[in-house]
């Protein structure tokens, strides 16, 4: 089974303040609006979320991600990582105040997903499947920027 997926690592300006804008990016609620294509996700809580996508039908494949994650918060930084599950999602989101009273989100997101297709066909669908992520981990950080309080 090939592990595809693409990243992101961008600087996003937020209106609100770094407390505002942090525990706006870490809150389920918020988290799942912006999830596209979630079904559902569940609440584990103590920041861990279990999430349940719909069925991705590429023609070749098709793929049901669900998978969990365990977000943190240390300081001024929520960092998130897969426990388990057939997707990975890891990156770090640093808040940063800006003079404005606004807040720079340094955006830093990487995910794969596990694919049923072998090495060779893996190595040609990779710069594909990375075209077709960078937008999505965009949109989804638009989403939340787009929902602040």
């Amino acid at each position: 089974m090939a592990r595809l997926g693409g990243s992101i690592d961008q600087v996003f300006k937020a209106r609100t303040d770094v407390a505002t804008t942090l525990a706006h990016f870490a809150d389920p609620k918020a988290i799942e609006a912006a999830t596209d294509r979630a079904e559902r996700i569940e609440d584990l809580g103590g920041l861990k979320l279990r999430f349940h996508l719909q069925p991705q039908n590429h023609g070749v494949y098709t793929v049901t991600p669900v998978y969990t994650v365990q977000y943190r918060i240390d300081g001024a930084t929520l960092s998130w990582s897969t426990l388990d599950g057939n997707m990975g999602s890891e990156g770090t989101a640093r808040f940063t105040a800006r003079a404005d009273g606004g807040t720079d989100v340094h955006y830093v997101h990487r995910i794969e997903i596990e694919m049923p297709v072998g090495g060779m066909v893996a190595k040609m669908l990779q710069p594909v499947v990375s075209r077709m992520v960078t937008p999505n981990l965009q949109a989804y950080v638009q989403h939340l920027l787009d929902t602040l309080p």
